[in-house]
């Protein structure tokens, strides 16, 4: 019964792997952009790389994931990394 419960626990404890983002767009005139569908954005939907730094020196990314035709519905877009 006690290693049930301690591997339960460690279970439950673990890391998640993935990590849900929600951001904002807005054009140069602070505007929110919309790009939902084609009508709004009629050259595609907009591409997001995401990368993640050891500090503001390092150039080189630790992590990099980029995320293709993300949909951004009054400046407000959602993605999940790590997927």
């Amino acid at each position: 019964m006690a290693a049930l419960l301690l591997s339960a626990t460690a279970t439950a404890r673990a890391a998640p792997s993935t990590l849900a983002y929600e951001g904002t767009l807005e054009n140069a005139a602070g505007e929110p952009v919309e790009c939902s569908n084609a009508t709004n954005c009629p050259e595609g939907l907009l591409s997001f790389t995401f990368r993640l730094y050891r500090d503001d020196v390092d150039a080189t990314p630790l992590w990099t994931e980029t995320h293709d035709a993300v949909p951004v519905v009054h400046g407000v877009f959602r993605v999940e990394l790590g997927a």
